[in-house]
């Protein structure tokens, strides 16, 4: 049994960031404009990408799964760190690096799923919170067909199963700019928030 890592506070896992921390370490130069649906959609400007997102990896295990993610420049060392540690599996002698079956996104500029959408001619303020955390470069989505938002996940012994990446991402410390940063797993959250295939940058405290 793999007992959690507990922060001076007390807290087994890290944190989200808040809104407005999100919004001071992660600042997000983007446009709101309608898809070709009619729904409220975002562009991020290419400036922007240029200068605050980076490939990491490739990782390459023996399931034959390649992939590169694109995230924050930010958030690059702590998922550099969680995907070696996966790989090299500190915390039993499974290949876990082979659970991984699909990779399903890092950076991606969109609105969170299922949110409202504010109404027409609503200042840029009113999309911050709508914003996921894809659109930050600061979450990658892993095993997505068989994890889906809203529902608890393949258990184990069933395809997709990420629980022992899970534990893995829980245990991830790594101290930069004067913080702890971790790995949030969506995993952990409640009712239809609930999203075991999402893994983002978190924070100690």
């Amino acid at each position: 049994m793999t007992t959690q890592p507990t922060s001076p506070s007390g807290a087994k896992r890290p944190r989200q960031f808040t809104l407005a921390e999100r919004m001071k370490l992660f600042p997000l130069d983007f446009e709101v404009h309608l898809d070709r649906n009619g729904k409220a959609a975002i562009t991020v400007r290419e400036n922007w990408e240029r200068q605050n997102l980076v490939r990491i990896g490739p990782f390459d295990g023996a399931n034959q799964l390649v992939f590169s993610p694109r995230v924050h420049i930010t958030a690059a060392n702590v998922f550099s760190v969680f995907l070696f540690a996966v790989e090299k599996d500190p915390l039993s002698n499974v290949d876990t690096y082979n659970d991984i079956l699909t990779y399903d996104g890092g950076y991606v500029p969109r609105l969170k799923r299922g949110v409202e959408i504010p109404l027409a001619g609503s200042p840029k303020s009113a999309y911050e919170a709508k914003l996921s955390n894809h659109s930050r470069g600061t979450a990658i989505d892993l095993n997505a067909a068989w994890n889906a938002m809203g529902k608890p996940g393949a258990a184990e012994g069933q395809k997709g199963y990420l629980g022992r990446i899970i534990a893995i991402a829980d245990t991830i410390r790594v101290k930069q700019d004067g913080m702890e940063l971790g790995i949030v797993c969506g995993a952990h959250w409640k009712g239809a928030s609930i999203d075991p295939m999402h893994f983002e940058i978190g924070v100690w405290v």
